[in-house]
This record gives structure tokens, C-alpha cells and sequence, in this order.
């Protein structure tokens, strides 16, 4: 049996922040530490969805001087504690929050992993506005790259 963590990202989001304030880096980092550096989140995945979980209020955002530098820091609000709660109810979220809370070792492989986080991507791509018809011919090119490769393996 597989992890399957990629639908989870908002839950684990939610998760990290239900222990206490976070920064993003801080999020990517302890997503990373718990799937011992298979899972590594980008900040393109992570930041929109912070911005996406504070606009919709099930988080909060707060700047603060850690040292010298100005950090945004995360909290979870009551509704993002009862959308957490809601996931509980999914056995497959159970699964994975023991898995990161006891670090069993699960046989993920990598096409595994890839197929999670291109539907992580189909997912997200329609909350984009963008409107950069260079960079969406540019996407294009690389997935038509990448469907070529797919193609040929299957030769």
C-alpha cells in the first residue's frame, strides 16, 4: 500500500498549523523532513495554497521580524480547524497522518509519485489567472516533451 498525500496538500497544510504558527519555508521544510526528502513541495505549490487557504479563512497571516529578516507567519482560524476535523473523517487521510506521525516506511515508488503530482498540478492550474499566453505555450512545450518521453517507454 502506497502513501497517497498529493489530494492532502490543504490537510497537511492545516495539520502543520494545527501544532502552531508557521512560516511557509518552515512548511515545505517539515513537509520534506516527514517524507524524508521524496516529497519535496515547491514554493509554487505551497505559497498559492496559502494564499488560497487565507482567502478562503481557514488560515490567518501575520509578518514578523524573525532576526533581521520580515517572515510571514501562518495560523490555523476555527474554520480551518473544522475543514481539518472534516478530513479526519477520510480513512486515507488517517492513513497518512500516521504515517507522518509514526514515519512507516511505505513503498512509493516514483511513477507513483509523478502521477500524484501532475493531478496535484491539473488541479491547480484552473485557480491560476494568469493570462501570459508566452508562459502557457512555454507549459505546453514541456508537457509535449514530456508526453513524447511517456510515448516512447510505451513503444
Amino acid at each position: 500500500m502506497s502513501v497517497k498525500w498529493r489530494g492532502y496538500y490543504k490537510a497537511i497544510v492545516l495539520y502543520l498549523l494545527s501544532s502552531g504558527p508557521m512560516s511557509g519555508y518552515e512548511m515545505i521544510k517539515t513537509i520534506e523532513g516527514f517524507f524524508k526528502g521524496k516529497i519535496k513541495p515547491s514554493p509554487g505549490t505551497i505559497y498559492p495554497l496559502l494564499k488560497f487557504l487565507e482567502e478562503e479563512g481557514y488560515i490567518t497571516s501575520e509578518e514578523h521580524y524573525v532576526g533581521k529578516k520580515l517572515k510571514r507567519i501562518y495560523k490555523i482560524t476555527e474554520e480551518g480547524r473544522k475543514l481539518l476535523n472534516s478530513y479526519f473523517k477520510d480513512q486515507a487521510f488517517a492513513q497518512l497522518i500516521s504515517y507522518l506521525q509514526h514515519g512507516e516506511e511505505e513503498g512509493e515508488d516514483i511513477l507513483s509519485s509523478i502521477i500524484e503530482e501532475v493531478r496535484f498540478l491539473s488541479e491547480i492550474f484552473d485557480e491560476i489567472e494568469s493570462a501570459d499566453m508566452e508562459k502557457l505555450r512555454e507549459l505546453r512545450r514541456v508537457l509535449e516533451e514530456f508526453s513524447n518521453k511517456i510515448s516512447k517507454r510505451l513503444q
